[in-house]
């Protein structure tokens, strides 16, 4: 079951993927061979009677194509990929990665939007039964914290995934306290080990952030940032030896 939902997600991802191409070029007027969703042979197809564009599913769910005269060769066609302006070809190549970055953003913004509440960067207090380093004490209730080991940090998610991936070793924290920015040093966070990978473990709480228009904008764009790097992060860490297979 969960095969068969990966492959109709990746499918609906390299659909809109090859539909900003596919949008562009017909924008600008591009004449179009193809259009078509997978690789290999094809299991069905259609050509259009008013603009002989072939509409196809192929075999192999691992990509698609939007196949465009002039692509690729030489023609005579006055409306040859490669005849049109600079400006207009960027555009064609640049509208399938940016549609599905948008996509992401959109989905991301859906999800934070129907989420009850999220929390701020402000430190409201450890958590009852906390085991508090020496040096953690140093956090004061309404401290904002902006930057973790000098990485700056604009929402909960990055700032707890900095905690936890920077902290198992003393890291600096800087926050805004009366209105003054100011970093605490070699501040220590307990750690916890799972499956073989050390954490520094996140023992406090937060203050709720107001759900507004803007905070969800916020959140929104900052998650979606931080989800790709936390994704080529852990791929970095993993690569180096910090996680194993498992």
């Amino acid at each position: 079951m969960y095969i068969i939902l990966a492959i109709l997600l990746f499918g609906f991802l390299i659909f809109i993927h090859e539909l900003g191409h596919y949008f562009f070029a017909r924008l600008f007027k591009v004449s179009i061979n193809e259009f078509a969703i997978g690789m290999g042979p094809r299991l069905v197809s259609k050509k259009s009677k008013k603009t002989g564009i072939v509409y196809s599913l192929r075999l192999f769910p691992i990509g698609g194509f939007v196949s465009m005269v002039g692509e690729d060769e030489d023609s005579d066609d006055e409306n040859a990929f490669h005849k049109k302006p600079v400006w207009q070809r960027f555009i064609i190549t640049v509208a399938g990665p940016s549609v599905n970055i948008i996509f992401g953003i959109l989905v991301m913004t859906v999800y934070i939007a129907l989420s009850p509440q999220f929390g701020s960067t402000t430190f409201g207090g450890f958590v009852k039964d906390a085991v508090v380093t020496e040096s953690e004490a140093v956090l004061q209730d309404g401290d904002t914290i902006v930057a973790v080991d000098g990485h700056r940090v604009h929402i909960y998610s990055e700032m707890t995934y900095e905690i936890m991936r920077r902290g198992v070793e003393p890291i600096d924290i800087t926050v805004i306290r009366d209105g003054e920015e100011i970093t605490l040093s070699d501040v220590e966070f307990p750690t916890v080990t799972e499956k073989g990978a050390e954490f520094a473990d996140i023992n406090f709480m937060v203050y709720p952030l107001e759900k507004n228009l803007g905070n969800v904008v916020k959140e929104s764009f900052f998650q979606s940032v931080n989800t790709i790097k936390m994704i080529w992060q852990s791929l970095y860490d993993l690569v180096r030896g910090r996680y194993g297979i498992e």
